[in-house]
Parts: structure tokens; C-alpha cells; sequence
């Protein structure tokens, strides 16, 4: 046993390292807990910005295992002195594979306990993944060791309040720190160390969740709504044919041509807008005639309705071209279904005259309406399916159990998902800059900006070996900007990494003030160390479709966005060589954005 000095006397823990590493039912291979791996792999599913909601359930499930898992592996025996309680259950934690768990100092006056990890479930990933958090992410174990807390001061009756004991991370491994700390006391005790316990938010993805369910639930009451309506509707329409004379009194009211015709085509009633239309004035010429005489295809367009009817229940939106007594052609919008009457099943057909230029922009706008859905899903749903798919890929192409054969048919499969994620990046991009014209600018940090950058990049190429420094102010540098300004310098830092093969990837990102046309901009450059841009090609880069380099896959539009949205912001960018007078030896990016006072956070005026 080994003695661990504190301000209260020494603790005594294990340090057999056959003890320590000993398997156990909820530890198969002496190590950390499979549980808190479980835990761990849904934080990667959910993504590794993770919200108060999910730090709360992780919490709970930690504190919840100290309960079980300690009740079920002491033994069970009266311990009065606190100190021997700890080390006895830090010692069963060792042996039971639950980390290397230290305890840097007790106060029992306090309730205090003072810990330190090294090898916590939920830092292993982050480190063999070399990401780094904002925020300390161990959770599960920060309720793990405040239910140890629970144990070795048992306090009767006050679960709750300024007395319940809590776990806190101060130091976090996948922050950067070098170990994990904790503070398990009361809460008061905490209050009095200036630390105070964040309560539960909500996240944004939580919000955006409880708002989807709202909007659902908004559209389930107006679906009922409207199934009531056309329950109505249908009914007053029930009722109306029972009177063949009202019935045809509001069809000759209607503004739009209304025919009703015989499933075989043959015209039973025809209001005078219909008459209208066709060029006809009496009843003898269209009554008891046949339509498929006034359409362009004949009989093939009234059976192509007839069925459509038969199939959905109404043709709605369907065009049709009739002809009328001098030849003219009329291009109408339809509406038709089924309705019993002239003793007989017919079909009811409501016709909407549209002129060549309205009919136009009903297709224009239909155009519009499905390009933006098909962005949408573009932006949302299937970027983000690749990017799951994307780490799911190579988690597996790092698995042991994979031959070499194998493994290299899953790199082909990453290779692919990735281009398409590519593909779909640019086109939701180059949709939202076409639409940034009139758009007001506003301030924002650049630094903040190209952070993020830099990490969706590491993001994409998560298979290559990519080293990025940057030299920026450190009390940040703001530019007027617009939303897709963090797009700009994703794509930049994405193409440096593409089109440089050699096995370690370095960019250098440098920013400072510079003077162009009497005005201060702040200069981005973004410097690689790739195949570099030929003197005659680096003004075309940025055209549309553009590609220098084919054995480079891609679609040419990456630099055209980034050129919209410089400009967009009132900024200008060009290429350069890395190495002046030698274009293969790199290319250097700039971007002059106009620089505005520091921390200015309200809309600029165009």
C-alpha cells in the first residue's frame, strides 16, 4: 500500500498493479469501464460540441454507478473514519477498472475531496482523436466521483440545496491541461471557493428540437383542420348536387370555364366561360359533343386525366392545351374529379386560362421553390448523414480486425463520401452567395472566424496528417462581414490541403493591417506549400468550372464562391506565390476585408 499525504492525514491506496488492473463483469479488459465507453461513443454520435442536456444525463448516469457498481464491490462493513472509507474506495475503484483515480487532498471539515485522473473514460477518445474541447468534458466521471463523495459524507436528508454534494471538473485533459482535476463538496463549500455550479440550459439543438416538435404539432392540428374543412366542403358539395338547378346556377356564376363531361369525354354541361374560351355560343355546338375534338392531343390527354383521377382522387396542376373554333390555342391549368350527376358518374372539370407569360412563371417560381428544397436537403440532411458517415468510415478503417484489403476498400469509400460532401458544401454555398446581393454587412471577428475554419477542416481531412499555425491579434481583429465568411476561409484552407500530396500537410495563416487605397483593411493570408498555381492561371481560378489541375478531383466552383463573398463584404482577394518568381513551390491566398473598430457588433451600412 502506498500513503498519500493530505491536510487531514495520509490516505492509503493500492498500488498492486495486479489489483489495480484486475477484470471484473463490468470490466472485460482491466481498463476503463465499458459503460463510460458507451457514453463516450454517444458523445461522438451526438457531436462534439455537446450540449448542457447531455452533460446532465452523463452526470446523473456517473452518479448513478458510484451507487450501484461501489454498493455492489465493497464489502460490506461499518467504517467510521471518513479517510479510511476514501481510500478503501479508491482502492476498489482501481481494482474494479474504473481509471486511476487520485486523491490530492481531504478536508473533513469542509466535506472536501480533491481528485486527479489521467486516464478518464471520456478523455481517451479526445485524445487519440488529437481534438481539443472548449470545455471540460468528463462528466460522467464528475458525477462518479461525487456519488464517492455521497459515500464517505453521508448526509441524511439533504439531497438537495446548499448541502449536496456535487462534482466539478476544474482541469480537463481534453482541454489541453495535463491531468483531470475535480472538486467534490457541498455546494455551499464550493460558493465559499468562488466556484458556483452552472445551472442545467438548454442548447441550441435542444431548442431546435422542442421547436421542430412545436412546428409539428402546428402542422398536425392544421392537417386535422383542413381534413375537417374538406369535410365540409365536401358535404355543402354533397348537398349542392342534389339540386341539378343550383348546382348549375353556380357553375354559370364561376369566372373560370367549367365543363362536366362523361367518363367517355362526351359534354354534358358547359357554363359560359367555357363558351368563352373556346370561341362557341350556343348550347348545340358543345353540348353532348366531344371534348377530345378541343384538345391538342385528343383522346390520349382526356384518358391521361381520367386516370389521374382514378389514381389520386383529383387531377389538380395538370396542363391541357385546347383548341378553339378559330384554331387559337389555349393553355390551361386543370382541375378535375369525379362527381355524380346526369344520373351518371362524370367527371367535374375546372379550367384556369393562363397566357404563355403566366404559365411562364408559374414554372419559373416551381423551378425556384424545388432548387431551394433541393439545397435545403443539400445543406442539411445530406451533409450531415456524410459527416456521420464520414467518421463512422474511419473509426472502422482504424479497427484492428480489418485486413489490409479491407481496409483499403473502406479508404476508397471515404475518399467518395467525402468529394460528394465537397460537392454538396459548394453548391449550398454558391446558392447562399448568389443571394447575398443587397444583404447588409455587419462586424465580426476574423480570429473567431478562421478558428473555426481551421477545425471543420481538420474535420474533412480527418485521414491526413494537417498542420495549421496562425498569427492573429490576440484581442481579435473585426471586418465587416457577412454570414458565409467562415465559408470563405473553409474553402480557402480546404483547397490548400488538397492540392499538396506530401504526407504532412502545412499551412501558415498570418493577419495583419494594411493600407490599400487610403483605407485599412485587415490582410489575411493563408500560405501553403502545394503544387503552387501557374502565373497565367491565377486570375482564372476563380472563374466558374475553372480547373488547372484535373488530377485533383473537383467541381471548379470552390474559388468562384469565395470570390462572391469577398465581394459581398466590400473585400477584394487575389493569388500569389509562396515563393516569389516560383509558382511551384506554393501559393499564397489574400483576402483584404475593411476593417471596422474593435468589437463593433452592430449592422454596417452598404
Amino acid at each position: 500500500m502506498k500513503e498519500q499525504e493530505n491536510g487531514n492525514g495520509p490516505i492509503k491506496v493500492s498500488d498492486r498493479p495486479e489489483e489495480r488492473g484486475r477484470a471484473t463483469p463490468g470490466n472485460r479488459d482491466g481498463k476503463t469501464p465499458i459503460a463510460a465507453y458507451g457514453l463516450f461513443a454517444l458523445k461522438r454520435v451526438l457531436g462534439m460540441d455537446v450540449g448542457y442536456f447531455e452533460k446532465e444525463l452523463t452526470y446523473r448516469a456517473g452518479l448513478e454507478s458510484a451507487a450501484q457498481c461501489l454498493s455492489d464491490l465493497l464489502t460490506p462493513r461499518e467504517v467510521d473514519d471518513p479517510q479510511e472509507l476514501l481510500a478503501s474506495i479508491v482502492d476498489v475503484c482501481a481494482r474494479g477498472g474504473f481509471g486511476q483515480i487520485a486523491v490530492h487532498r481531504i478536508d473533513l471539515i469542509h466535506q472536501l475531496i480533491e481528485f486527479t485522473c489521467h486516464d478518464s473514460a471520456e478523455t481517451i477518445g479526445y485524445l487519440q482523436s488529437g481534438e481539443i474541447q472548449r470545455s471540460p468534458s468528463c462528466s460522467y466521471t464528475s458525477g462518479f466521483l461525487a456519488g464517492i463523495g455521497k459515500l464517505v459524507f453521508p448526509v441524511e436528508g439533504k439531497e438537495e440545496g446548499d448541502d449536496e454534494i456535487i462534482g466539478m471538473e476544474l482541469e480537463c485533459i481534453s482541454k489541453g491541461d495535463s491531468i483531470c482535476r475535480f472538486i467534490v463538496a457541498p455546494k455551499s463549500a464550493l460558493a465559499q471557493m468562488g466556484l458556483r455550479v452552472q445551472p442545467v440550459r438548454e442548447s441550441i439543438s435542444e431548442h431546435t428540437l422542442r421547436l421542430n416538435e412545436e412546428i409539428l404539432a402546428r402542422n398536425l392540428d392544421l392537417q386535422n383542420l383542413n381534413l375537417d374543412l374538406e369535410r365540409q366542403v365536401r358535404k355543402r358539395t354533397e348537398d349542392l348536387t342534389r339540386s341539378d338547378e343550383k348546382y348549375r346556377s353556380l357553375i354559370d356564376l364561376s369566372p373560370d370555364p367549367i365543363v362536366i363531361c362523361t367518363l367517355g369525354g362526351m359534354m354534358r354541361t358547359v357554363n359560359e366561360a367555357a363558351y368563352e374560351m373556346l370561341g362557341c355560343r350556343s348550347d348545340d355546338e358543345l353540348v353532348n359533343a366531344g371534348i377530345e375534338t378541343y384538345l391538342l392531343d385528343g383522346k390520349d390527354a382526356w384518358d391521361r386525366c381520367v386516370w389521374q383521377i382514378d389514381k389520386e382522387g383529383i387531377a389538380k396542376g395538370q396542363t391541357i392545351v385546347f383548341i378553339g373554333r378559330d384554331g387559337q390555342k389555349i393553355v390551361g391549368d386543370i382541375s378535375a374529379r369525379f362527381t355524380t350527376i346526369h344520373s351518371e358518374k362524370c367527371v367535374h372539370l375546372v379550367i384556369r386560362d393562363v397566357s404563355e407569360k403566366s404559365l411562364l412563371r408559374v414554372k419559373m417560381e416551381q423551378a425556384m421553390n424545388d432548387s431551394a428544397f433541393f439545397n435545403d436537403l443539400l445543406s442539411h440532411d445530406i451533409i450531415n448523414y456524410m459527416t456521420a458517415s464520414m467518421h463512422f468510415l474511419d473509426t472502422m478503417r482504424r479497427s484492428a480486425d480489418l485486413s489490409d484489403k479491407d481496409r483499403k476498400a473502406v479508404g476508397v469509400v471515404a475518399k467518395n463520401i467525402k468529394g460528394a460532401f465537397e460537392l454538396a458544401a459548394v453548391v449550398r454555398d454558391l446558392s447562399k452567395a448568389d443571394a447575398l446581393d443587397g444583404e447588409e454587412s455587419e462586424s465580426r471577428d476574423l480570429s473567431q472566424a478562421m478558428s473555426e475554419a481551421v477545425e471543420e477542416t481538420r474535420t474533412i481531412f480527418f485521414d491526413r496528417k494537417v498542420s495549421i499555425s496562425m498569427e492573429v491579434p490576440r484581442n481579435g481583429c473585426y471586418a465587416r462581414a457577412n454570414p458565409l465568411l467562415g465559408r470563405l476561409f473553409v474553402n480557402l484552407l480546404t483547397n490548400a490541403v488538397k492540392f499538396d500530396s506530401k504526407p504532412e500537410v502545412k499551412i501558415k495563416v498570418i493577419a495583419q493591417v494594411e493600407t490599400h487605397n487610403n483605407k485599412e483593411f485587415w490582410c489575411i493570408r493563408i500560405m501553403d506549400n502545394g503544387k503552387g498555381i501557374p502565373d497565367q492561371d491565377k486570375e482564372k481560378i476563380f472563374e466558374r468550372y475553372f480547373r488547372g489541375d484535373d488530377t485533383v478531383p473537383g467541381t471548379g466552383l470552390g474559388l468562384h464562391v469565395v470570390r462572391k463573398i469577398a465581394n459581398a463584404c466590400g473585400g477584394i482577394i487575389w493569388a500569389e506565390n509562396h515563393v516569389p518568381g516560383d509558382h511551384k513551390k506554393g501559393t499564397t491566398m489574400v483576402v483584404l476585408l475593411e476593417k471596422v473598430p474593435e468589437r463593433t457588433e452592430h449592422r454596417l451600412a452598404k
